[in-house]
């Protein structure tokens, strides 16, 4: 029998884990094996021009060898300034994607339904001009 990866994402509604003020989207991990995971939200965030500037990324779990060695410095420049409050027992230890402003929590890969439905949510909390200006 082979083994297979466990693709499904977890979906959490109204979460508050914790505000990083300029922060629209925060993608983070607990070390080296969720990168491949994090780097497929990140392009996913990225490919939204909405969203290119509203990211940043939780590197706290990571150590500081693997910030150094293994972590782009685009991330790094990106990281969050705060440490996150403690991770709920109840969810597991894989990558996540949170949109503070949503209150959305999702734990595990981009799977094209979860990606869809954080995308709507994270487009939504964007400031919209044409309300201001009306």
């Amino acid at each position: 029998m082979l083994w297979k990866a466990h693709y499904s994402t977890i979906v959490l509604t109204d979460v508050t884990m914790w505000a990083e003020e300029e922060a629209r989207v925060i993608v983070g991990g607990f070390g080296p094996q969720d990168l491949g995971d994090m780097e497929l939200w990140l392009r996913l965030i990225e490919s939204e021009q909405a969203l290119q500037d509203a990211w940043r990324v939780d590197l706290t779990a990571f150590s500081k060898e693997d910030r150094e060695d293994l972590i782009r410095a685009s991330w790094v420049k990106k990281s969050l300034t705060q440490k996150p409050p403690e991770w709920s027992e109840t969810w597991p230890r894989r990558v996540y994607a949170y949109c503070p402003p949503a209150r959305l929590l999702m734990i595990g890969p981009a799977t094209e339904d979860a990606w869809d439905q954080f995308r709507e949510a994270a487009m939504a909390c964007l400031p919209n001009p044409e309300r201001s200006e009306g």
